[in-house]
């Protein structure tokens, strides 16, 4: 495997000396195709791929390899031919079931890749993806309770985010009075969807302690109930028990997120204002983090909003940031960019509280607005991500929010014809009733 510390240059120079001494060494021509992939030469990851495939038909890193990099450049047919080949010469191999499940899972065929992900635990009842990637299945099918439990699974594997303090979990038998640090393993998103539990901590009697990022920790001291919130800089406190945010509907037994859901739970400081304009005021985020894993999938193209922005009497503002806000350069004109004055989830969340709609691709604004109760047009891709379930065009963990799906992976131009027209329909009911509050569906 390569290391991960080196510079690619240093790695690249190894590898050439190993293979002019050996121009079949596998290991040395498995770690150089890691490598093309990772830096983006496909071309080079595969012809390197194919060498090794053409000593060893059947050598199943090379074809876990062939699969990755195929699936990277969304080739699923061609990836599937060769994950079947490879449990098929590697049929005791759990990694090789859990590889065809993803794609299959990526192509929803749900179904079979749950039978994928039940087939490597029974070759291997330990095995930390499988587990993973069944719960993010059935989770998204809707299967809560035994989805959340294999979810957990994702505390055991490699990327893990290990817990800030070295004490026990919380598991919820513990008496009331116990003092719980609930800290953030996962993103933005994520923090602000399993922010709804920590007022049942709470109401349970517990006494919880939440750590969080800077950007989140303003916005998270509206939470309800006696909650203490700390930041990164903040001097810890004392406390018995430690568990993540996203363990907590698993330990608190959630069955559906309907369930869940008790109102809105977070509350927008004053903040910046609005700058004044006409009409219906609409917030705009077309683009979430590049370091997410299916952000090319779950992102669009300014341009491709184009449609929307023939709308009358709407008025624009964009609450993209990051590198993507430089996407209004060269963009429509009449967009209103407020990305200067956010400086945390908090400033976000005044500028929502203004909005009469906020439209967006998957991401953690989304999952603010809902917290807030604030009207979402969400627009997702597909595969959707779990919490979205697989169709429907309502989501339990947030009643503000309405789901706008793609039809086919990929097909963003349906979407935005779907959206167009509900937007049409929502400005011209507002300018029937100018005091009326548009509904959120």
């Amino acid at each position: 495997m390569l290391p991960t510390s080196d510079e690619p240059s240093a790695v690249l120079e190894r590898l050439d000396r190993v293979l002019e001494r050996d121009p079949h060494d596998r290991m040395a021509l498995l770690s150089l195709a890691q490598l093309c992939r990772r830096l983006g030469d496909a071309p080079a990851a595969g012809a390197t791929l194919d060498r090794i495939l053409a000593l060893h038909p059947d050598d199943p890193a090379a074809l876990i390899e062939s699969i990755y990099l195929l699936r990277g450049q969304d080739r699923f047919d061609e990836a599937l031919i060769l994950a079947r080949r490879l449990v098929a010469g590697s049929p005791g191999l759990a990694l090789a079931w859990v590889t065809r499940g993803t794609l299959l899972h990526r192509v929803e065929r749900y179904a079979a890749a749950i039978a994928c992900f039940r087939r490597a635990l029974r070759l291997d009842p330990d095995f930390a993806p499988a587990h993973f990637s069944l719960g993010f299945t059935l989770l998204l099918l809707g299967h809560w309770r035994e989805g959340l439990a294999a979810f957990e699974a994702r505390r055991r594997l490699p990327t893990r985010v290990p817990p800030p303090v070295d004490l026990p979990d919380w598991t919820g038998a513990e008496p009331p009075g116990c003092r719980i640090l609930v800290w953030n393993d996962q993103g933005f998103g994520d923090a602000l969807q399993y922010l709804r539990f920590v007022p049942t901590l709470v109401r349970r009697g517990y006494r919880p302690v939440v750590r969080l990022p800077a950007e989140l920790v303003r916005i998270a001291r509206s939470l309800p109930g006696d909650v203490i919130v700390l930041g990164p800089s903040d001097p810890a406190r004392p406390v018995d028990r430690q568990i993540p945010l996203g363990s907590l509907p698993y330990r608190l037994g959630l069955d559906a997120p309907d369930g869940s859901w008790s109102g809105t739970y977070l509350t927008a400081p004053a903040g910046p204002r609005l700058p004044p304009r006409a009409g219906l005021k609409v917030g705009l985020v077309w683009a979430g983090s590049k370091s997410h894993d299916n952000d090319a999938r779950r992102s669009l193209a300014l341009a491709a909003l184009a449609p929307l922005f023939a709308v009358p009497d709407v008025a624009w503002y964009s609450l993209q940031i990051g590198p993507r806000a430089a996407d209004l350069a060269g963009g429509p004109e009449g967009i209103t960019d407020l990305a200067g004055a956010i400086g945390d989830f908090a400033d976000t969340a005044a500028y929502l509280a203004q909005l009469d709609l906020l439209i967006s691709v998957d991401t953690s604004i989304v999952h603010l607005a809902g917290a807030l109760g604030c009207p979402v047009w969400l627009l997702v891709a597909r595969p959707a991500d779990w919490r979205w379930l697989a169709d429907g065009a309502k989501t339990g963990w947030y009643p503000s929010v309405r789901l706008f799906r793609q039809p086919a992976p990929g097909r963003w131009s349906p979407v935005v014809t779907a959206v167009r027209a509900a937007l049409a329909a929502m400005a011209s009911t507002r300018d029937a009733a100018p005091d009326a509050k548009p509904a959120s569906d």
